[in-house]
């Protein structure tokens, strides 16, 4: 069986510490007006699409757009967030980290 490093590590480097950050979905936001930031834009655009279905035709389907924007606001990335913690892997050598 061969080595994973071989060929990535110099001859005279060795791994000190590997680990993964915690894949738990958390409900974090950058700045605190973000969650309502995307509340308001998610309502809103439920709002608009009722408003514009009302008056007929297809209109109304330009406000998924924006109601996809804000569900992925409201929880879309933390979800991506969990999905690239998954899939991180950290490695601490006694040259490089």
């Amino acid at each position: 069986m061969s080595d994973p490093w071989d060929g990535l590590l110099d001859p005279d480097e060795r791994i000190l510490w590997q680990g993964r950050p915690d894949p738990a979905i958390k409900l974090e936001w950058g700045h605190p007006l973000g969650a309502f930031l995307a509340l308001f834009v998610t309502g809103f655009s439920v709002f608009w699409m009722n408003g514009a279905a009302q008056a007929g035709g297809f209109f109304w389907m330009f406000g998924l757009l924006f109601f996809a924007i804000g569900l992925y606001m409201l929880a879309g990335v933390h979800f991506w967030k969990a999905f690239v913690r998954r899939r991180t892997h950290y490695t601490l050598t006694n040259k490089r980290a």
